[in-house]
């Protein structure tokens, strides 16, 4: 029933993401910065309604979501003395992390 209930919400965001992000980010990316989380949603923007609607369920059907800071997260990396530790920022809303562990450690 929630699966069938999410396309509510997933129309909203289709809506936005194509008639509001990817237009506006082809004309303007100045004016596109302003917009609320626009890395995400114009990225979201370049999915069809199936992929958008299994994010949105996905989102409501999670227990919880825990957001990490970066300071949280590369302490991850040196908890487990990881070297040449690259953090980027994905989509402006999460972290993404690549490096190094030697064998044994």
């Amino acid at each position: 029933m929630l699966y069938q209930l999410s396309k509510l919400p997933t129309l909203g965001v289709f809506l936005t993401t194509k008639l509001v992000y990817r237009p506006i980010n082809a004309a303007s990316k100045g004016v596109a910065n302003k917009l609320f989380y626009n890395e995400y949603l114009n990225h979201l923007g370049t999915f069809g309604w199936r992929e958008q609607h299994n994010i949105v369920f996905d989102h409501l059907v999670a227990p919880t979501a825990f957001y990490i800071s970066k300071t949280a997260f590369a302490e991850w990396w040196k908890e487990i003395s990881a070297e040449d530790v690259e953090i980027t920022w994905h989509n402006e809303n999460s972290w993404c992390g690549f490096g190094r562990i030697e064998n044994g450690k």
